[in-house]
């Protein structure tokens, strides 16, 4: 087992604090589940392929967005959940994403057809108002173009790669717009990560800018279909591995642990079934940042453990038959609003 490293302040956490949403890309079932428990709390079958889903702060308010057809292509709604009484309500007639910065402030993207252009603007939580603010150019990716943004949480900065992939920083209050790292070759990104303090993006398979010297000082391995999570201190970045980084066909069954100090790989976490290598895919992780809710390819979400280095918990959600009963390609973690 690798050792935690020393260097992280660590704290306890209770897995009861928080949600885990999970559904799968156009599909209309969106299951709640108890991370500590494995227990699927409550299940909505009343929305039409699903895109992406966020909640306010404290949990009691889930945003879902829709579109009208399985294929992604056309937008659709954006519903306001009370996840105390599981009410909704739309307040939105033409979504495609929904997406949050590290404060939690609530923003959406609507699509316009076929062009590049989106419709960026802001959900208040408190009365579900939208409001638009900006227009901007995104890179078209279906499923995953809300993993192509990043919000600043301090400033009223976005990230974003545009329809010819080049990175750009948007000032969407004063409609400005500043291209970035612009002899990087970003053709292949399907998703980064802006870091809490929005100083550094994190690409998987790709470099880590550093924003405010405007330098490369790292690169993460694995490649680019990797999903990460960054620790708030920028001590750590966790690395899924659906496929390899040598075959796609045959997953590591590991989490890879970055160290940022040494600018290379540290150790990994096991996440293995009766000796099987998982496709790992999905990371988050908890506030106090103890434990990381991992999804794989294979209706498994694993709860691990980044003090100890180790999976504690696993889930499988499939019948005798060995058929699949809960759709886990995408997920959100949430505080519970039962806290």
């Amino acid at each position: 087992m690798e050792t935690a490293s020393t260097t992280i302040d660590w704290h306890e956490e209770d897995l009861n604090d928080y949600v885990i949403y999970s559904f799968g890309i156009y599909k209309d079932t969106l299951s709640v589940i108890n991370p500590a428990s494995g227990e699927i709390i409550h299940t909505i079958n009343n929305f039409k392929s699903i895109q992406s889903v966020v909640t306010n702060k404290d949990g009691t308010r889930l945003y879902v967005a829709t579109a009208t057809a399985h294929s992604g292509s056309n937008p659709g709604f954006i519903y306001e959940v009370n996840t105390t009484t599981w009410d909704s309500r739309v307040i939105d007639k033409n979504a495609s994403h929904l997406l949050t910065n590290q404060k939690g402030d609530l923003f959406f993207l609507r699509k316009l057809r076929t062009t590049p252009k989106r419709i960026f603007g802001s959900i208040d939580p408190d009365n579900g108002s939208v409001t638009h603010i900006d227009a901007i150019n995104i890179a078209d990716g279906s499923w995953f173009e809300d993993s192509l943004i990043g919000i600043d949480s301090d400033d009223p900065f976005l990230y974003a790669l545009d329809e010819n992939d080049k990175l750009y920083r948007r000032d969407y209050k004063n409609k400005e717009t500043e291209y970035l790292f612009e002899d990087f070759d970003f053709e292949s990104t399907t998703h980064f990560v802006l870091s809490n303090d929005g100083q550094k993006l994190y690409f998987p398979g790709g470099p880590i800018l550093d924003l405010e010297s405007e330098k490369i000082v790292g690169y993460l391995p694995m490649w680019q279909l990797s999903w990460i999570a960054v620790r708030e201190d920028n001590k750590e970045v966790y690395i899924t591995d659906p496929g390899s980084d040598r075959d796609e066909t045959v997953p590591s069954g590991k989490v890879y642990i970055y160290d940022f100090q040494t600018k290379d790989i540290s150790g990994h976490i096991d996440v293995k079934v009766k000796g099987i290598r998982n496709r790992t895919e999905r990371i988050y992780l908890t506030a106090k940042e103890r434990f990381a809710i991992v999804s794989d390819l294979d209706r498994r979400i694993f709860i691990i453990d980044l003090k100890k280095r180790e999976v504690i918990k696993h889930y499988t959600f499939e019948d005798d038959s060995g058929s699949r009963t809960q759709n886990v390609q995408k997920m959100y973690l949430a505080p519970s609003p039962q806290k």
